[in-house]
């Protein structure tokens, strides 16, 4: 991954923790709290690491692991910090685990020495948890203790992070008044959910900002480190006020034209599983952007080369053009997920990395009906899928579900949230189809399958020219 990327992804997890927390870059004491493997580390080495973009330095002080595990870990997350220990932004301390109030004072000198000569704008210390344990009789060492944390951000001039452990099996811990003079109180957990693991911030305490979301949904992915999956403040999100028109006469005549960023559901009957409509709405995407933008087509049921083939085989059937049909999947970026291997958070959280990664114009999904049949609360899935569907609008990405209709209720939901509506019936006893399309604010159409394809047809036509245009400029500009 580019450093560009990971600047931008790690960038993105502070703007995200600062809509809930406020700014990170003032004088603050931050507790950061949670079960062994929860992302403490992680989430305390993404906030030093914001400083050093800044060209401010970070110091992190450990009582835990050496330097080279601590690197070694970070940098598998996408937190190079080596190389900013290199050019001196980033500094790790290792230092002895206190075993009274002696040591106490020679750990204290040490990292006041260090923070005199150093100058660091952030200060983590990793873990308190030890330290507070072996000192849990003498309450008049503890307060000492606690009172040097609060004034160590005033040293600093920043924010000061205190990392804690969470016994398992427990979602309180004894910290003392750390709790109560902490301005800033975070709690990282997870839960097994089907087997799998899902992660969870608990924002139990922020002082001087609003406090609206309790709980936050997160992963950890490998290179690109912690993601939020925060909800959009709805009030930022509008539609892209961007239209496009339909690629073909038929769908013309009836809905003229859409918002770059619409939310199109389209359903079939288990039994029956037209490629036709499919192919058609990724038409769409291509003519929406020009096809200066790729279609990402995640699919939850077939490999790479089944989409490929489904694909090439009716634009090839349509138009008996196997030049087309090379060209339209020359467009397509197709990623075979298993939704059992992910948790619904993970899962959220590799699709939006996928989109962040490849900047399509529109994202497939195919079958949503697979992956909502199989999650016991179907509530946690439409929580999570509302707001990757407020980022992407926000995005300006026009984005498909493809579903199998299994259950009513599912169909029912599906519906509901999406702008563009298109519905696959039986006919002929399930020889052929019919499909009805409706829009928000629009009148139901009913198209026959003859229309589809013949719309097919002309769509392919129409991106392929595009694209053939655009490579002949492209050839005259290097002329």
């Amino acid at each position: 991954m580019s450093d560009k990327l990971t600047k931008e992804n790690h960038m993105k997890l502070i703007n995200e923790l600062e809509k809930h927390i406020g700014n990170v870059n003032k004088e603050r004491l931050i507790v950061i709290a949670g079960h062994p493997g929860s992302g403490k580390t992680i989430l305390a080495s993404s906030i030093c690491l914001a400083f050093v973009y800044q060209g401010l330095k970070c110091l992190y002080v450990s009582f835990q692991e050496p330097k080279e595990k601590f690197l070694d870990e970070t940098a598998g997350v996408g937190l190079e910090l080596e190389k900013y220990e290199k050019i001196g932004l980033f500094r790790f301390l290792k230092l002895p685990v206190v075993t009274d109030g002696s040591s106490l004072n020679q750990i204290i000198n040490i990292i006041n020495k260090e923070v005199a000569n150093y100058s660091p704008r952030v200060v983590a210390i990793d873990s308190i948890s030890s330290m507070l344990k072996t000192l849990s009789a003498d309450i008049e060492i503890r307060g000492y203790l606690q009172n040097y944390f609060y004034e160590l951000q005033k040293m600093v001039k920043g924010p000061v992070i205190l990392i804690a452990e969470l016994p398992f099996g427990m979602e309180t811990i004894e910290l003392g008044n750390i709790e109560f003079v902490s301005d800033v109180f975070l709690i990282l957990k997870h839960r097994i959910t089907r087997g799998l693991l899902e992660r969870f911030m608990e924002i139990r305490k922020v002082r001087g900002h609003e406090l609206t979301v309790a709980e936050i949904p997160f992963s950890i992915r490998s290179k690109t480190g912690i993601s939020l999956l925060s909800p959009p403040i709805l009030s930022e999100i509008s539609e892209v006020e961007e239209f496009v028109e339909m690629p073909c006469e038929i769908l013309r005549s009836n809905i003229p034209q859409i918002h770059k960023s619409t939310l199109i559901y389209y359903e079939y009957p288990a039994k029956f599983r037209p490629w036709v409509p499919s192919i058609c709405i990724a038409l769409l995407g291509l003519h929406a952007y020009n096809t200066l933008k790729p279609i990402l087509f995640i699919t939850y049921k077939y490999p790479r080369n089944v989409v490929q083939l489904a694909f090439k085989h009716v634009i090839e059937r349509s138009t008996g053009c196997k030049e087309c049909a090379d060209l339209i999947v020359s467009k397509l970026i197709i990623e075979p997920i298993n939704p059992y291997a992910y948790s619904l958070t993970e899962l959220n959280a590799l699709e939006n990395e996928l989109v962040d990664k490849f900047d399509p114009g529109m994202i497939i999904t195919h079958d949503v009906g697979i992956l909502m049949n199989s999650t016991k609360n179907i509530e946690d899935y439409m929580h999570l899928l509302q707001n990757q569907i407020f980022y992407f609008k926000r995005k300006g990405i026009m984005m498909a579900r493809l579903a199998s209709r299994i259950t009513p209720y599912v169909s029912k939901l599906n519906k509901a949230i999406s702008d563009l509506v298109m519905e696959v019936k039986c006919t002929n006893e399930c020889l052929d189809y019919d499909i009805y399309i409706w829009t928000r604010f629009n009148d139901p159409i009913l198209l026959k399958s003859n229309e589809l394809r013949e719309c097919i047809k002309e769509a392919t036509y129409k991106v392929v020219n595009i694209m053939k245009s655009k490579h002949s400029s492209r050839l005259d500009q290097r002329g």
